[in-house]
């Protein structure tokens, strides 16, 4: 089909746009689907987690819903982050294990979070984590939702 002007000119070959659903307060425990880093329109690296919800306290994100987890890896305190989003999910607990996860985990998370992203490995892919999300406030004085990680069995 023709017109003399084509206004969708592109349209073909765009790619979709991944937009995350994120998680509000509450209380959850989710499966890793999916791991892996992208660079934002504006240059951030974030590393994304796909998760699916298994229990959930909070009817917005209902048990079977999909789930996203953004974390902008290159600001102030992303990588204890993403160490604990790593920790928890191998089932570690720093109330209890923190001399085990010093010595035996933390030096391997790096390599855990990329074999993730790459898909290989099942170190994270598939493993189920309880997740607590609360809001606080910046310095700034903007939201923030703080995701804090626990191993599933806690």
């Amino acid at each position: 089909m023709a017109t003399s002007k084509n206004h969708f000119k592109g349209v073909n070959a765009a790619k979709p746009n991944e937009r995350g659903v994120y998680f509000e307060p509450g209380k959850y425990k989710v499966k890793v689907s999916k791991c892996q880093v992208i660079t934002s329109r504006d240059g951030k690296d974030l590393f994304i987690a796909d998760l699916d919800v298994l229990e959930s306290n909070n009817p917005k994100h209902p048990v079977g819903a999909k789930r996203n987890w953004c974390q902008n890896i290159r600001v102030d305190g992303a990588q204890s982050a993403l160490q604990e989003f790593v920790v928890a999910t191998l089932g570690y607990d720093y109330s209890t294990d923190r001399e085990k996860i010093e010595k035996e985990i933390a030096p391997h998370c790096e390599e855990l979070l990329e074999a993730a992203c790459e898909g290989k490995g099942d170190d994270l892919i598939g493993q189920d984590v309880n997740l607590e999300v609360v809001l606080i406030q910046t310095k700034a004085k903007k939201d923030f939702h703080r995701h804090r990680w626990f191993p599933a069995a806690a």
